[in-house]
């Protein structure tokens, strides 16, 4: 009923994955100490969807999103807690 239905499963710490009729794609995560999980589904959604309408391809958009929800439970707070762009290049794996 939906054949170009494209799905975004956030799955916490253990990464994220993308589904549709014909991808599946499964997203590692980035490992970080967590002080506040508050605003992770969100600060991910907004850099996945903000990315991936802009033009950036599937695994680009879930890297990033997932490395910008990773960076946000470092710090405690919602908005807050949102790294700027210049701060997900910078990532590179642990904190």
């Amino acid at each position: 009923s939906y054949p170009d239905m494209k799905i975004v499963i956030t799955l916490g710490k253990n990464g994220a994955i993308f589904l549709d009729k014909n991808t599946e794609i499964k997203q590692d995560p980035y490992k970080v100490k967590a002080v506040d999980s508050t605003g992770a589904g969100d600060t991910f959604t907004g850099y996945f969807v903000g990315l991936f309408y802009n033009g950036s391809d599937v695994k680009e958009a879930l890297d990033l999103a997932t490395k910008a929800a990773a960076l946000s439970v470092t710090k405690k707070g919602a908005s807050v807690s949102i790294p700027h762009f210049k701060e997900l290049k910078d990532f590179k794996g642990q904190i």
